[in-house]
């Protein structure tokens, strides 16, 4: 990025200006300050106003501060949850995030310049971008959140009422294809 820097011609005719430090290049009678060549730092931009007539001179100094160029990085604990589950993202590398879309997130409707970790428990697939601003440099990252619909499933038994050490039979029923399960009665799992 590219900033302008306008020089104002002053009400007084005659005097001159010049605008220099490092990363100011000047075309014509403008200037223009690249923080790709003036690098990281803190870099003074001098302007200098001389009035040939009076020989005076007045120098006005403005620091701009350039910032290392920042990566942030995106985490999940889960990148495929159930429909109804949530997951922590997670951003690192630089100093406040800001984070889209905001629905299903725990910072809603408040998600920018915030901390680096937000739990999301999407209603759907929904791919979550986090960006991450520090001394003026701006980085992104994104992550996909995928969510699988529950299935839908019930428990059919032979019998609802029986004498103790009557056996009764539990079918799993779902239209659902391609499903799995395991019965669990708290002390045993039976596949």
């Amino acid at each position: 990025n590219v900033m302008y820097l306008t020089f104002f011609t002053p009400m007084q005719a005659g005097v001159q200006g010049v605008i220099t430090g490092p990363g100011i290049i000047r075309i014509g009678n403008s200037y223009r300050f690249n923080p790709s060549l003036a690098g990281p730092g803190d870099h003074p931009i001098v302007l200098t106003l001389i009035n040939p007539t009076t020989g005076c001179e007045t120098v006005i100094t403005q620091t701009v501060v350039v910032g290392s160029p920042i990566t942030v990085d995106l985490t999940t604990s889960n990148t495929t949850i159930c429909a109804g589950e949530e997951t922590t993202l997670t951003a690192s590398g630089a100093a406040t995030y800001s984070w889209a879309p905001n629905s299903g997130l725990s910072c809603n409707p408040f998600c920018s310049n915030i901390g680096n970790s937000v739990t999301a428990k999407p209603g759907l697939t929904t791919t979550y971008t986090v960006t991450g601003i520090q001394g003026g440099c701006i980085a992104t990252a994104s992550v996909q959140v995928t969510v699988r619909p529950v299935v839908p499933i019930r428990i059919q038994a032979s019998a609802q009422q029986v004498c103790q050490g009557v056996e009764v039979v539990l079918n799993a029923i779902s239209n659902a294809a391609n499903y799995t399960y395991v019965w669990d009665d708290g002390t045993n799992t039976f596949a």
